[in-house]
């Protein structure tokens, strides 16, 4: 089986955490962003079916609708994908909605959450602090609306943060072991 979407134009390293976020996909790499995206599907599909009648690639073959009768299984074959696409220019398979820039988080495992409604979104950084954005402000480059940071003013990276189910709690967890909660119910409110 082959994916039915995959693409290098969005991060330039490693990616450590994706969520889909409704039809879209937010995703983290260690170059110091979360970025909010969407498949261009379509676009690829285009692309593709354009660089197949330029190379002679096979098409996806099937039954016509004409043999299509209850006793005929779906007998479709597809030649694999050549990626990457030639001809397809930088960044023709995604399109970029909301860039969320995380200083400092450039080392591996660093994981960010979603709230239940999707409204927040939360990311630690290698010096102890966590960045929360509201989701719901249509800026393409959103400044966080808040930082929370090691209760006892330590520097300890902060691999993961979660969202309790009604979101009026943010947990971390950082390289010294320690587990923070703070409060977020203010903002929440504010948010509705």
């Amino acid at each position: 089986p082959f994916p039915v979407f995959s693409t290098l134009d969005i991060h330039s390293n490693y990616v450590d955490c994706a969520r889909f976020l409704g039809n879209f996909i937010i995703s983290k790499s260690t170059e110091n962003k979360i970025i909010l995206w969407t498949p261009d599907v379509q676009r690829v599909q285009r692309v593709q079916h354009e660089y197949n009648l330029l190379t002679g690639i096979p098409q996806l073959v099937g039954p016509s609708s004409e043999d299509n009768d209850d006793e005929q299984t779906n007998n479709f074959t597809l030649e694999p994908p050549k990626w990457p696409l030639r001809g397809a220019t930088p960044a023709a398979s995604a399109l970029f909605l909301r860039n969320f820039n995380l200083p400092h988080a450039q080392i591996w495992f660093m994981r960010f959450a979603l709230n239940h409604s999707h409204s927040f979104l939360a990311a630690g950084n290698q010096r102890g602090s966590v960045s929360l954005w509201n989701l719901d402000d249509d800026s393409l480059e959103s400044p966080p609306i808040t930082r929370f940071h090691h209760p006892k003013g330590k520097v300890h990276a902060v691999r993961q943060v979660a969202f309790s189910p009604d979101s009026n709690l943010l947990a971390f967890c950082c390289d010294d072991a320690s587990v923070s909660v703070f409060d977020i119910s203010d903002l929440n409110n504010t948010n509705q």
